[in-house]
C-alpha cells in the first residue's frame, strides 16, 4: 500500500504541477480562460481536487488534494515568470 500511495503522491504532484502552469498561462493569455476555473478544470480531469488558487502578481499558487488508499494526498505548486 506504501508503494501505491507514493505512486499516487507523484501523480498528484504531476497534475498539480500542470494545474498550476497551466493557471498562469491563462494569466498571462496564451490560452483562453481564466486562471484559477482553468486550473480546476485540468484537476478535474485528472481527478484532482482544487483547494486553493491564489494569484500573486504573474504567480500562481495551486493547493490541491486527491485520495490515495486509505489516506488523502495533498500537493502545491508554484508556476510563474520568476518560478
Amino acid at each position: 500500500m506504501v508503494a501505491i500511495n507514493l505512486i499516487a503522491q507523484c501523480r498528484l504532484q504531476a497534475t498539480v504541477d500542470a494545474m498550476a502552469m497551466g493557471a498562469t498561462d491563462a494569466l498571462r493569455g496564451l490560452n483562453t480562460g481564466f486562471p484559477c476555473p482553468t486550473a480546476g478544470q485540468i484537476g478535474l480531469i485528472n481527478g484532482v481536487g482544487l483547494d486553493t488558487c491564489r494569484i500573486v502578481g504573474f504567480e500562481v499558487f495551486i493547493s490541491a488534494h486527491s485520495k490515495g488508499v486509505g489516506i488523502v494526498l495533498s500537493a502545491n505548486a508554484l508556476a510563474g515568470p520568476s518560478s
